[in-house]
């Protein structure tokens, strides 16, 4: 049987005149925004955003600002077929 692990949010106190508040939950690290009578999910203008185009026939993805840049460290790419086989 699968278990699943609760985590209870205790928000801050907040009243009508605190509207507008953001609070960001420190044990999961999620916004949430008082909306005057209750806490919703806060949402980023940014968090919405594309920066990143797909052309579906060839599944590649690229910037939509073309002077954007990927910089990544640490990263090996190889076929599946030739890495080394490991019994886990």
């Amino acid at each position: 049987m699968a278990s699943c692990k609760f985590i209870e949010i205790n928000f801050p106190p907040a009243g009508p005149s605190d509207e507008g508040l953001i609070w960001e939950e420190p044990l999961n690290g999620i916004k949430y925004i008082w909306d005057g009578v209750k806490w919703d999910v806060y949402n980023d203008v940014d968090d919405s955003k594309q920066y990143w185009t797909r052309n579906e026939p060839k599944q590649l993805l690229t910037p939509k600002d073309t002077d954007d840049e990927i910089k990544t460290q640490g990263y090996n790419m190889g076929w599946l077929k030739f890495l080394p086989n490991r019994n886990i």
